[in-house]
């Protein structure tokens, strides 16, 4: 075994960088609350501090080099162990007797490197193996009489004082003449100077001092390892909860390649020291080729292997070097290193983008030197708070990037760095973007909050559905039995309009409660831009506003879309509708269509799936809304003097509602020369169906068939029993689910008519559930003032026929009745 001597704390403030870096920032390590036991990481808690003892001179397990640091295998294994369990350590060194004594008296709690022994076992304490250690006899490469331990009878035997040699040879019964030393270096050295005849010391510590000293050539090693020494850690009989945590640490040093990355970092090259073939013929070799010219030869052919090996060994520290710096340098975060006074010491590649510079114009320079005093003076305050606490510190910035002056909104973690003797080196800045994450955050508000509204909403216009009925069903029922001359009939026409925009409302209602629902087919845009432009709300519109002109822009060529045609008129109603109520006096608005594609790699439509798209765009030349209503408009309920004088505040959430729906997205662009909305729907190049069945009364007249009615509204009840007698059908009606049932054991029904929501009792679905126990294939239709939820969709995967939404209509019942005994219809 041989030695490279290598410098270990040129990369430890880059390993110090890149732990804190990992640790906050969630990286790859363990959690060490995942390693220990609660009543281990409660004993480390009480505990506190963890004292470790290590000796001076013991290279290169542990030793103080030329900077004054502790260094060395054993302390690099512990510190890893303590930086991966969160244990707080402090560390000692003194001689290795007052070592041991300090460890049994209680003054320090680890002995960093104690080989273990029967003897010791008595007063210490040990872990696992931590190093295999063989122990050899060391003489003068002149020196042939000691080529075994029995040799060292009578001898003087230099050793490192309390080390164990001098219990093995005991043990052997050797009697030889103790040359005590206060190091293995010294004890090597007592051989070299003549004071002592043979030295017994642990081999790489022996090897160490050799090859670092250049006595290679006076000291040689005979025979074969006395003993294999196994290090440990000790500790004082007793300490059973450290001494497995230390355990847990070693064998997860072990699992993680710990062992194997401190093995080749300190005594990655083995160095024989085997004895030359030619020994036993040196007399002739020396008379032939002279002592001289051997010798040179010797020291030629070890220093280019010497020079090889620190190549190579340089050559590994740099790429170890690269590799943290790569490391650094690509994270995603914002990294930074500051000193004391707020010089820059390093940051990355992220933290360049930042104040826009590269990292060599950055470090030695301050805040000041790039970003406003009033911004430089909050990090400044910020890395205060950290240094002073002695803690990390969490706080939130607003940054503009100066590399191209995009905003970010970043979650800081500053956090102070010390040396390894308490000494403040700075503050360590990581800062990670979280714009997304409160964007979601402010969603996820957003969504509970119209999760509340939507409750609301559905529960009233359940009611004022049923209210509705008596408004829009009766005058359906009393026009149908009145002259076309009657007196009557306008005033009860007005009252059906009435009840049919009433209705509207509750429809928009139950829109916010449930979301849009409707049955989609393929339609044109044109097509239901025109039937608005011919239908009674936009002329009605119209003649309020005789002053303000309207534009039609439409494109000849538009693709299909599928939707549901009711609610894309109604987006085209509301925003036509706020246009008007923008104006006051002369203007124009004009209705676009056109087809557009969206490519993902335009930045305006990443919120957006690539693809063919029509368009629905709106303008208008009013007064425009205002950045902060811009943001505001699209919720329920909200509205401002600036958006319209009129309307429940339902209009464009509508029109929001409707578009999330059918998976498209919206722009607006306002100012003071007015507002553009542009509403995207997905295309597709399904042909178009047109349907031109148009339904009259007298096609929906029954043949006396019986038909239930179920419906704990007695109003409703009513509705429903003339409607259907009207139509020709015979009429009996129940106010529960409970009713109908019993009903239904003594008088059979053609069809049952069952409403969805009822109390108190059993609702629709439980309702037509027990039915069809008792009467499989009872034929059935489901009736509720909400939308079609999922008691609906339950009931008619049961069987039901279909489903009818309050308030009742002539038609729309009469369909559904006539398509249940007549399926062929649909």
């Amino acid at each position: 075994m041989g030695y490279c001597k290598k410098n270990a704390w040129g990369l430890l403030p880059l390993a110090f960088l890149l732990l804190f870096i990992i640790l906050a920032s969630g990286g790859a390590s363990h959690c060490w609350s995942q390693q220990l036991s609660a009543t281990e990481q409660a004993w480390l808690k009480e505990k506190g501090e963890i004292v470790f003892v290590s000796q001076t001179i013991y290279p290169p397990f542990e030793f103080v080099d030329k900077d004054n640091s502790r260094v060395g295998m054993c302390l690099e294994l512990i510190r890893w162990i303590t930086t991966e369990f969160g244990i707080k350590a402090r560390f000692r060194d003194m001689s290795f007797k007052d070592a041991q004594k300090a460890v049994l008296s209680g003054e320090v709690d680890v002995l960093t490197s104690l080989f273990y022994s029967e003897e010791r076992d008595r007063d210490f304490d040990f872990t696992h193996m931590t190093w295999e250690v063989p122990a050899l006899i060391f003489v003068r490469s002149e020196r042939p009489d000691i080529t075994r331990v029995k040799d060292l009878q009578g001898k003087k035997v230099a050793m490192q004082l309390g080390d164990y040699a001098a219990e093995f040879l005991e043990s052997k019964g050797i009697d030889y003449e103790l040359v005590s030393a206060a190091t293995f270096a010294e004890a090597v050295d007592l051989v070299v100077s003549g004071k002592a005849d043979a030295v017994i010391g642990d081999k790489q510590i022996v090897l160490y001092h050799l090859f670092s000293g250049n006595l290679t050539a006076q000291i040689k090693s005979v025979g074969h390892p006395l003993y294999t020494g196994q290090n440990s850690m000790g500790l004082k009989n007793g300490a059973i909860v450290l001494q497995e945590i230390l355990n847990k640490g070693i064998a997860l040093a072990h699992e993680r390649g710990v062992f194997a990355t401190i093995g080749n970092k300190w005594i990655g090259t083995h160095y024989g020291l085997p004895k030359p073939w030619y020994s036993q013929y040196l007399t002739h070799i020396v008379v032939i080729l002279g002592g001289l010219a051997g010798l040179v030869c010797i020291i030629l052919i070890w220093n280019a292997q010497l020079r090889r090996t620190v190549q190579d060994k340089t050559k590994e520290l740099r790429q170890s070097e690269t590799h943290l710096l790569t490391l650094i340098r690509t994270l995603p975060d914002l990294v930074w290193l500051k000193d004391a006074n707020g010089v820059y010491l390093s940051c990355n590649h992220k933290f360049e983008r930042f104040f826009g510079a590269k990292e060599s114009e950055i470090r030695g320079k301050t805040d000041y030197d790039f970003v406003e005093k009033e911004l430089a003076d909050f990090f400044r305050e910020k890395d205060n708070n950290a240094m002073n606490a002695g803690k990390p510190t969490v706080n939130e910035e607003e940054v503009v990037y100066a590399d191209d002056g995009h905003k970010e909104l970043l979650e800081t973690i500053k956090t102070p760095l010390y040396s390894d003797d308490g000494e403040l080196i700075g503050v360590l800045g990581i800062a990670r973007d979280i714009t997304e994450r409160e964007k979601m955050a402010t969603q996820l508000q957003q969504a509970s909050k119209l999760q509340a509204i939507g409750r609301l909403a559905g529960g009233v216009a359940h009611d004022l559905n049923n209210i509705l009925s008596g408004i829009v069903s009766y005058p359906e029922l009393l026009l149908l039995q009145l002259p076309e001359k009657s007196e009557l009939r306008k005033p009860i026409e007005v009252m059906q309009a009435s009840g049919k925009r009433a209705s509207d409302v509750v429809a928009d209602l139950l829109t916010v409660a449930r979301g849009v629902a409707g049955t989609r087919e393929i339609s044109h845009l044109n097509t239901l831009v025109n039937q608005y432009l011919g239908s009674p709300e936009y002329k009605t519109l119209k003649e309020r506003h005789q002053r303000i002109k309207l534009a039609v822009n439409l494109e000849p060529e538009l693709l299909n879309l599928s939707c549901s045609p009711v609610h894309i008129m109604k987006c085209l109603m509301n925003l036509v509708t706020n246009s008007f109520e923008s104006l006051s006096g002369d203007g124009l608005i004009e209705i676009s269509t056109y087809n557009r594609y969206v490519d993902s790699t335009m930045g305006e439509n990443q919120h957006m799936s690539p693809g063919e798209y029509v368009v629905l765009r709106v303008t208008d030349t009013g007064t425009g809304i205002s950045e902060e209503d811009v943001k505001l408009i699209f919720e329920p309920f909200y509205t401002s003097k600036q958006m319209g004088r009129s309307g429940t505040g339902l209009g464009l959430y509508i029109v929001w509602s409707t578009v999330q729906d059918h998976h498209g997205d919206i722009r607006v662009v306002s100012g003071d020369s007015g507002t553009a909305i542009e509403l995207f729907f997905p295309a597709t190049r399904d042909k178009l169906v047109i349907n031109s069945e148009s339904i009259q009364v007298d096609t929906l007249r029954g043949n006396n068939e019986k038909i239930l009615v179920v419906d704990d509204e007695p109003l409703q009840r009513d509705i429903a029993g003339q409607i259907l007698h009207f139509l020709g059908y015979k009429v009996d009606t129940v106010g529960s689910g409970e009713e109908a049932i019993a009903h239904l054991r003594e008088t059979p029904a053609d069809l049952v008519l069952i409403d969805m929501l009822m109390a108190p009792g059993i609702n629709g679905r439980m309702t037509y559930e027990e039915i069809i126990k008792n009467h499989p294939g009872q034929k059935a239709i489901i009736v509720s003032g909400f939308s079609e939820g999922d008691d609906v969709k339950a009931a008619i995967q049961m069987g039901a026929s279909g489903y009818i939404k309050k308030p009742y209509t002539m038609k729309a019942i009469g369909r559904a009745v006539k398509e249940a005994f007549t399926p062929h219809i649909r």
